[in-house]
């Protein structure tokens, strides 16, 4: 089993966020919400609804406020696509924005760059938290090393969307927690970590 659950701000007549603030203490607020709904459960969480506004600034900063929560939980999500067939669900206006692609058919890069972050879809232990920040490329993931056996984590990178001279700055930080030989109370971080 497993909540899905989607994410909306208040938007203006334009179809931009009104306060970009509220937007994210709104999100913030229901994130948590949710996340502890399911934890009560024994479930997780999808998102499967967020960021319908277009490619502008404020829109972009909406997506990647939501993203920024799902990164750090390690939550799952889905990208509500707009299609162009007189969908009354549409708020933003133009709403030829909300997608992936312009009307003229080209797409919407800004956009797909914020979707297409890295991220860890095996990971060999238990997950702590993960950020991407797209404006320096960087992006960090913090989990607790398991016993695996052949298995190992893997790292997805699109380096197709990445390929305009910049690197990424990866940081992979693997906890181990054992206990010391002078104190079986505490944990410790191996010299190679």
């Amino acid at each position: 089993m497993c909540i899905r659950d989607s994410l909306y701000c208040e938007l203006d007549n334009q179809g931009e966020p009104k306060s970009e603030q509220e937007c994210k203490k709104r999100h913030i607020r229901e994130f948590k919400e949710r996340s502890q709904v399911a934890k009560t459960m024994g479930t997780g969480v999808i998102m499967t609804e967020f960021g319908s506004v277009g490619s502008t600034p404020k829109g972009l900063t909406e997506i990647d406020s939501v993203l920024q929560l799902t990164d750090n939980s390690f939550m799952s999500w889905a990208y509500w696509q707009y299609k162009y067939f007189n969908d009354i669900t549409s708020t933003t206006i133009p709403t030829e924005n909300q997608g992936l692609y312009f009307i003229d058919g080209k797409p919407q890069y800004e956009k797909i760059k914020l979707f297409a972050r890295p991220y860890l879809p095996e990971i060999c232990g238990k997950p702590i938290s993960g950020e991407y920040n797209p404006k320096r490329n960087y992006a960090k993931f913090v989990y607790r090393a398991g016993e695996c056996g052949d298995f190992t984590s893997v790292l997805y990178y699109n380096e197709e969307l990445f390929n305009d001279g910049n690197k990424i700055s990866v940081q992979v930080c693997l906890l181990y927690t054992s206990p010391s030989p002078r104190d079986r109370q505490k944990s410790r971080m191996p010299s190679s970590a």
